[in-house]
């Protein structure tokens, strides 16, 4: 399957959107919608491309808030029913018009809303006093995020914070209300204007699925091997007393066996993963085969490097707090960083390392597949 040039371009887009977004904590929207309506992309397919991205982020943001706590229960609904009803009005909207006559007012619309953005982060223009009608809030903000790809996060999370909402419940809960509001926009977008290109965005899901089903198991496989040889050594304690002053010689071998075993055994099922989905997935349809390729070495080499300097940093913590630093040894800082380093070592040493050979394994499975597919 040979990629376009608007492909890599897509990536790029969706790359310095979110890194904008993640340093003023909004405008992942305004961004992609400007940088696409500048390359010729109709208003409505704008949209529904970014809502369609962002229905992945808001929704492990809005779980993380959720597990956090950080997620106000009334505030949540008041917001996010008015602005899914909000958004949908907008979707449906932007889908009956043409994009020659909404194109001129979604430029002047993302004009306004990056100087709104950009006047704000310098603290001005803040409206004050609490905001009495949230719902209100809700739908106008669900409605000019769907209607002009994007607005969400500059329309309510910056109008609540400053009218003195507390900000780990305020960003939280507009965060989680985000992922009902982008759910809807992007469902009003596929029954009005279809999904193109399904089978593609399908494997390009499946691929980063096969990802971090294959970290979480090989995780799990290296803390189950550990287990296992913890218990080993206290039973070599137990029936050996002198290995503790030198006087009887601990087993190594068994430990060895044991860790050879457990990396047979624990990684048949890993292993089968790149080979058997990647097979599956080829014989259902090339095309959803090209997008888990993508899929798998695009999300593979970010989880891998996620892993292995996460890992790096787990260790180096500990051993910086070793050496003195936030009360050294027997410190809550020291406790803490004890069961980051136990995290850290297979991130950084089994883990993340194996996502390589895991990525390879797929491209060479769907190498091998071509004669059987086409």
């Amino acid at each position: 399957m040979e990629l376009s040039s608007a492909f890599w371009w897509f990536i790029l887009i969706g790359l310095g959107a979110q890194l904008v977004d993640g340093a003023l904590g909004m405008a992942f929207g305004l961004v992609s919608s400007s940088v696409m309506l500048a390359m010729g992309i109709p208003p409505a397919q704008a949209s529904a491309a970014i809502h369609t991205a962002e229905v992945f982020t808001t929704g492990a943001s809005g779980v993380s808030h959720l597990v956090a706590g950080n997620v106000d229960k009334r505030l949540f609904l008041r917001l996010a029913l008015p602005g899914a009803v909000g958004g949908a009005v907008g979707a449906y909207g932007l889908t009956q018009l043409p994009g020659e006559v909404i194109r001129p007012l979604i430029y002047l619309y993302l004009l306004v809303l990056a100087i709104i953005i950009l006047v704000r982060a310098a603290g001005r223009l803040m409206p004050k006093g609490e905001v009495k009608r949230v719902p209100v809030l809700g739908f106008v903000a669900g409605f000019l995020d769907a209607s002009g790809g994007g607005g969400w996060g500059p329309v309510a999370t910056s109008t609540l914070l400053a009218r003195g909402g507390q900000a780990r419940t305020t960003i939280g809960t507009v965060n989680a209300a985000e992922f009902v509001v982008t759910l809807t926009v992007s469902a009003t977008f596929l029954l009005s204007m279809g999904l193109h290109h399904l089978q593609i965005v399908a494997g390009l899901l499946i691929g980063g699925m096969m990802v971090t089903l294959f970290a979480a198991l090989s995780m799990e496989a290296v803390g189950r091997a550990g287990g296992m040889v913890v218990e080993e050594v206290r039973r070599q304690f137990r029936e050996k007393p002198g290995i503790m002053d030198g006087t009887e010689q601990p087993d190594y071998a068994t430990c060895v066996s044991i860790v050879t075993a457990s990396a047979q055994r624990e990684m048949i099922v890993p292993s089968l993963i790149p080979i058997v989905l990647t097979t599956i997935v080829g014989l259902i349809s090339v095309a959803a085969l090209g997008g888990l390729l993508i899929g798998v070495i695009v999300v593979g080499f970010f989880f891998a490097v996620m892993m292995t300097a996460g890992g790096g940093a787990w260790d180096n913590a500990k051993k910086l707090i070793e050496d003195g630093a936030f009360g050294g040894k027997g410190s809550e800082a020291h406790a803490a960083s004890v069961t980051g380093d136990t995290v850290g070592d297979p991130f950084k040493d089994t883990a993340g390392p194996a996502i390589n050979p895991m990525i390879k394994v797929a491209n060479i499975v769907a190498i091998l597949i071509i004669p059987i597919i086409t």
